[in-house]
């Protein structure tokens, strides 16, 4: 795990003139050997203009308190999460729709989550290898043996693509030169490399958030 400070800047460009972003990495082992606790995330966060997330999808705790922590300061927080040979580009920002609730608030599932729990949560809409039940159960006994295939390639167009939108959103380049903003959680970004697919979902048409929102309502 490592600490991502944004410096913030101004330059001129031919296109635009706005502000750029120096980053600066910081090894958190050399501060804990904990990694994120509950104890420094609120430290972890503190004097940043933005916060990465790119925490191992496993366990889910730690991903609560690096969030819980950004709310507090009202930080807009990315996630590049690797799906197979694509991947989701998930921002959180503000209480309107949080981490807990894109894990169902399941606390039993914050330490030691089902490999279920996180297809559910994560492989929603599937990808195109990944498209029907069979292939989903295929998935999960190579992960139960092995690990979750991931495609090298797919990790760097991952976090290439969540650093663009980060980019994109800190300069203001929706006002500048009219391109879109990052959608905000429960809406994200997919990127499909086999079917050629990049499109914008919403968590809320996914049928077992609505059931579990029904359920507690």
């Amino acid at each position: 795990e490592r600490r991502m400070i944004v410096h913030i800047f101004p330059v001129q460009h031919e296109v635009f003139e706005s502000e750029f972003i120096s980053v600066k990495f910081i090894d958190v082992g050399a501060e804990s050997d904990d990694g994120i606790t509950e104890k420094n995330a609120k430290e972890f966060v503190s004097d940043l203009d933005v916060v990465i997330d790119e925490i191992d999808v496993s366990p889910l705790r730690p991903h609560v308190w690096l969030h819980r922590e950004a709310r507090k300061l009202n930080l807009p927080l990315y996630s590049g999460y690797i799906i197979g040979l694509g991947t989701h580009v998930y921002k959180f920002h503000g209480n309107e729709f949080t981490f807990e609730d894109f894990m169902l608030h399941r606390e039993d599932m914050y330490d030691h989550p089902s490999l279920e729990f996180i297809v559910d949560r994560f492989l929603w809409p599937r990808p195109s290898y990944a498209s029907t039940d069979e292939s989903v159960e295929k998935m999960l006994v190579f992960a139960r043996e092995s690990s979750f295939p991931i495609f090298g390639a797919s990790t760097y167009g991952s976090q290439s693509l969540l650093v663009i939108r980060m980019i994109s959103d800190i300069l203001g380049l929706h006002e500048t030169l009219g391109t879109p903003k990052t959608p905000i959680m429960p809406k994200f970004l997919k990127l499909d490399s086999l079917d050629f697919t990049f499109k914008t979902c919403d968590l809320r048409e996914q049928p077992a958030v609505q059931m579990e929102r029904r359920k507690s309502a």
